[in-house]
Order: structure tokens, then C-alpha cells, then sequence
């Protein structure tokens, strides 16, 4: 699935395959997107990795944990 969103974390989109890979509708997706990460260590630079993407730098493509709706762990790339 693909999102993007602003600096504030307002989303200007979210594709609707976020529902097939995660079992979260588009609109659960928006609403609680922190709430899905896992607290591994597969998510540790997630947050350096998006304030790079902020400020213009290309990152390369990077694994994300995530808990899928029915409670596993998915790994999911950036």
C-alpha cells in the first residue's frame, strides 16, 4: 500500500490496498496509523527516515512493522 502525508501528519492519501495488506480501511488507516506500529526494532529509523522525506532527501526503500488488524505483525516496505 502507498500513503503520503504532510508535516503534521494529515494525509493526502492512503491507497485502498492498505485494507487488502493490513485490514484496515482506508479511513481506519488515517485515524490510528501510530497505533499500528509495532515497537520493534525493524521501526526504529522510521522517524529519521520520514524527516529526511520532508526535507527533500530520497530514501531508499525500507522495511516497517506493523500490527495487521487481526493482531499479527506484518513487515510491510517504504
Amino acid at each position: 500500500f502507498i500513503y503520503r502525508h504532510d508535516t503534521e501528519g494529515h494525509f493526502s492519501y492512503v491507497s485502498s490496498s492498505v485494507d487488502q495488506t493490513l485490514g484496515y480501511s482506508v479511513e481506519e488507516f488515517k485515524v490510528h496509523y501510530s497505533k499500528y506500529l509495532t515497537s520493534g526494532s525493524v521501526n526504529e529509523k522510521v522517524e529519521e527516515h520520514t524527516a529526511l522525506s520532508i526535507q527533500g532527501i530520497q530514501q531508499p526503500p525500507y522495511e516497517v512493522q506493523i500490527f495487521h488488524k487481526n493482531g499479527t505483525i506484518k513487515k510491510t516496505k517504504h
